[in-house]
């Protein structure tokens, strides 16, 4: 998450959740905070059941956000992961109905 926050000003700081205290209940390990004011709540699922463990994290957390990562993912490709999976989180579906309406327009001749 240092990472992170060093190399995009989007991501202004995060919190990393206690063990068994309230966000750690919630399922939640990390509150990312963003600089428009959002707060990204992320699950890391790691380990051999990681896949299985995300199908059920989202069956009971669907709001919050889960990351499978392994042993030999590097902590800049970890936060690659996350920057992109933010951005796709936060992309506005009106403006991208927009954009492919107008590219898929042929100019009259």
């Amino acid at each position: 998450m240092k990472i992170l926050i060093a190399r995009n000003p989007f991501f202004i700081k995060y919190h990393r959740a206690e063990k068994n205290k309230e966000l750690d209940c919630m399922k939640i390990d990390f509150l990312v905070f963003l600089a428009n004011h959002f707060a990204l709540p992320v699950q890391i699922k790691s380990g051999r059941n990681a896949r299985r463990g995300i199908i059920e994290h989202y069956k009971n957390c669907p709001y919050v956000l889960a990351l499978q990562i392994r042993t030999k993912h590097t902590p800049e490709r970890i936060a690659s992961r996350v920057e992109k999976i933010v951005k796709k989180f936060l992309r506005d579906p009106f403006k991208d109905r927009i954009r492919q309406n107008h590219e898929t327009k042929t100019p009259a001749n």
